[in-house]
Order: C-alpha cells, then structure tokens, then sequence
C-alpha cells in the first residue's frame, strides 16, 4: 500500500514516495500520465485536501493548496520519474484570488446596470 492524497473531488493520487506534502514522488509510464496529473491539481481540487499514509491513516489535511513551481523528471526504464510538491498559498495569492472574486461580482453588477439604463432609456 502507499501513500495518498485525497484531492476536494474525493478521488485519490498514489504516492511511491512522500517526505511532505512539498516532497513527493510518482512514477508514470509515460508523459500523458504525467499531462493526466497536472490536469487534476487544480484550484478546485486543491481547496481541500487530505493525506493517508500506508496503514490507511489520515496523517494531514490542507487547505488551498498550489502545486510548487519546480517539477523534475527523471528517465527510468519503466517509464519517468516524477518529483514534485504542493505548497500552501502565501496570504497575497490568497488576497489576490479574492480580488479576481470581487472584481467579477462588481463587472456582472456594472453590466446589469447597464442593461438596465439602455433598457429604460429604450422605453422612454
């Protein structure tokens, strides 16, 4: 048994070896696996996120999770290994997902008013 992490979307990645959650090492037969897992770490499904060591133990929960910029590959006969990590997001790239937020809700708000003036305007 291995190591894994439940991602928010409740569907799990096997770990071959984990120092920390920063730390981590999967081996993949080939790059469209490799293509296959970072299409699955997603902001979404890195909200929440939960590691059970081999004995099937909940050893550590995340909140808001990013996979960490460096990514090595290493060529085995089998296939590639990868090393790779998530890192807790710093309290700017927490403020700035907030912005992103609010500036959505205030240009779906603008463009309402909009509608709405050109629709009055349209009846007078």
């Amino acid at each position: 048994m291995k190591d894994t992490i439940i991602l928010n979307d409740n569907s799990t990645i096997e770990i071959d070896a984990m120092q920390s959650i920063g730390n981590m090492t999967i081996n993949c037969s080939n790059v469209a696996e490799i293509q296959a897992l970072k299409n699955r770490l997603t902001m979404d499904n890195l909200k929440t996120v939960k590691v059970k060591n081999t004995s099937d133990l909940v050893v550590g929960s995340y909140t808001d999770l990013i996979p960490n910029d460096i990514w090595t590959l290493k060529w085995m006969e089998s296939g590639f290994e990868l090393a790779f990590g998530l890192r807790e997001k710093t309290e700017l790239e927490k403020l700035r997902d907030e912005i992103r937020i609010t500036q959505a809700i205030q240009d779906g708000a603008i463009a309402d008013l909009g509608t709405a003036v050109s629709d009055m305007s349209a009846t007078l």
